[in-house]
């Protein structure tokens, strides 16, 4: 029904004509072309001629797997290579010394803008990234991201460097480790509550040792500081490690975290960013 909202003119294709599609697109190399359709139900609109010119024009311009490319962001479909061309060329003027690559890991990149691009790149600047380039070669989702989300990362990984009395820089943590970009917000949260709690049993932690904790699961994390709470980062990672073992489904999990005091404030937390 949703696709049909999207795109009322799937209800002029019949099933032959629905099924051909989807069988042609198989026979493509398209592991899942129903999820691809549900993505992009434009889809139904191009010729497999079309379709087959854009992979192998794709392919000559030096993607290694132009299927998966579209598979990830079908919308590369409706881009003239004109379109791709031009992008290519300007993000190796910016300094990206693989654009074609840069695609590849984050193909949602070609529907930016330049100027967008150029935007993220000297706000990343501004922020204390001394390479801002490296940086989104190396994790390109970030220029999807908006600042305000990013800020907002920053600012909770500053309090967990505060909390923990850790001797380096957010920016520092974040260029080392790039994944501190994907993290849920909701987690940094309750992640900051539990370190609150052990704020007044500092020890010297390592970016390594935070690292564990901050892309531990959270489940399990939650389940181990509630044991014994004001925990210092390597009980609290033992702990961790214990409750990973007795391999709790994720229902089980937050079973065992809803029986915890209603006044609890990491429960609370966690309900709110993860509802039922």
């Amino acid at each position: 029904a949703r696709m049909v909202e999207k795109n009322p003119s799937i209800l002029n294709y019949g099933f032959d004509n629905i099924d051909g599609k989807l069988s042609g697109l198989k026979a493509r190399g398209f592991e899942k072309p129903e999820r691809l359709v549900e993505k992009f139900s434009a889809i139904f609109a191009y010729g497999f001629d079309n379709i087959d010119g854009k992979l192998s024009g794709l392919k000559a311009r030096g993607f290694t797997k132009p299927t998966k490319i579209v598979e990830r962001s079908p919308s590369i479909l409706a881009y003239s290579f004109e379109n791709i061309d031009e992008k290519l060329k300007r993000l190796r003027e910016m300094g990206f010394a693989e654009p074609v690559r840069l695609v590849e890991k984050f193909p949602g990149i070609l529907s930016l803008s330049l100027d967008n691009i150029n935007d993220k790149l000297k706000g990343l600047k501004t922020r204390g990234f001394d390479k801002p380039v490296k940086l989104v070669e190396r994790k390109p989702v970030i220029v999807g991201l908006n600042f305000k989300n990013i800020d907002w990362k920053m600012k909770m990984l500053s309090r967990l460097i505060s909390l923990y009395n850790l001797p380096f820089t957010v920016t520092g943590m974040m260029e080392r480790h790039t994944a501190f970009f994907g993290i849920k917000n909701d987690k940094l949260r309750i992640l900051t509550r539990i370190a609150k709690e052990a704020s007044h049993r500092l020890e010297e932690v390592d970016n390594g040792l935070i690292k564990q904790l901050l892309f531990a699961n959270l489940e399990d994390e939650i389940i181990a500081s509630r044991q014994k709470p004001g925990m210092n980062p390597k009980e609290l990672l033992f702990a961790i490690g214990t409750v990973k073992k007795r391999q709790l489904s994720r229902e089980e999990k937050r079973e065992i975290i809803e029986t915890l005091p209603k006044e609890d404030k990491v429960k609370r937390r966690y309900f709110r960013g993860y509802p039922k």
